[in-house]
């Protein structure tokens, strides 16, 4: 359910011709249904549902809205602040929901928003150049001049040097919130849930990994980072970690 309405929320903001008014009718039902009236869309009826019976914070719906939004508003980040204030509301509110959805305590919440954060990170590495095509730029002004790359030649493979700095410094500055936010899988005591949770982390990390190893992965329209094999070794080493 939480998977279905945020991937909803995501398509409305990625297709191609998105608006903003969508997005905005569609938060428009979320706050009626909210606020304690029947719509009529499933999707979000059971959303409510499932945040009221599980305590989400209003206020973490509103920023996760909130960040969506922004991809209409904001073309760029002047520094990684303002980043880490977008990749709080569209990734480290999930966080903060599946921390409620799992009975956590309220003292792995900060580790789920960095994870969440960490993650998106290396979204943004890996679609760096899809992004551009759309108008945003979500690697940080300050980042982008001290590798002295030119905006105007982003898309240009003779960039590639600065370009391999930029990536690499966000992708080790992911790897490093990452490791800080794997403290918090201690709170979980569903050995299940905490397998789920390090897979996601590992694969995230692994993604990371091989755009650092390859750049040209980035250049690539068909990205297929995550192969059955590597998913089947990841999932098989956490089980021996969580169980054994």
């Amino acid at each position: 359910m939480l998977y279905s309405f945020v991937r909803y929320v995501d398509n409305l903001v990625d297709r191609e011709n998105s608006n903003l008014a969508e997005i905005e009718n569609f938060q428009n039902l979320f706050e009626n249904a909210w606020s304690g009236k029947r719509v009529k869309n499933k999707l979000v009826n059971d959303f409510v549902s499932l945040a009221k019976s599980k305590n989400f914070s209003k206020n973490w719906i509103d920023d996760f809205f909130r960040a969506q939004k922004q991809d209409f508003k904001k073309r760029n980040y002047k520094t990684f602040q303002e980043l880490q204030s977008y990749t709080y509301g569209v990734a480290g509110t999930i966080g903060l929901f599946l921390c409620k959805i799992l009975d956590l305590p309220n003292a792995a919440f900060d580790g789920a928003v960095k994870l969440g954060q960490s993650m998106q990170i290396i979204n943004c590495c890996r679609d760096v150049f899809e992004d551009y095509r759309l108008g945003r730029v979500y690697m940080p002004s300050e980042d982008i001049r001290r590798f002295n790359i030119n905006l105007e030649k982003f898309l240009d493979k003779d960039s590639k040097e600065g370009l391999e700095g930029l990536i690499g410094f966000e992708i080790k500055r992911a790897f490093k919130i990452e490791k800080e936010a794997r403290r918090s899988f201690s709170y979980f005591k569903n050995k299940r849930s905490l397998l789920a949770v390090m897979v996601a982390s590992d694969l995230y990390h692994l993604i990371g990994e091989k755009i650092l190893n390859d750049l040209e992965i980035i250049y690539s329209e068909k990205k297929r980072l995550i192969t059955f094999f590597d998913f089947f070794k990841i999932v098989l080493r956490d089980f021996f970690i969580v169980y054994f």
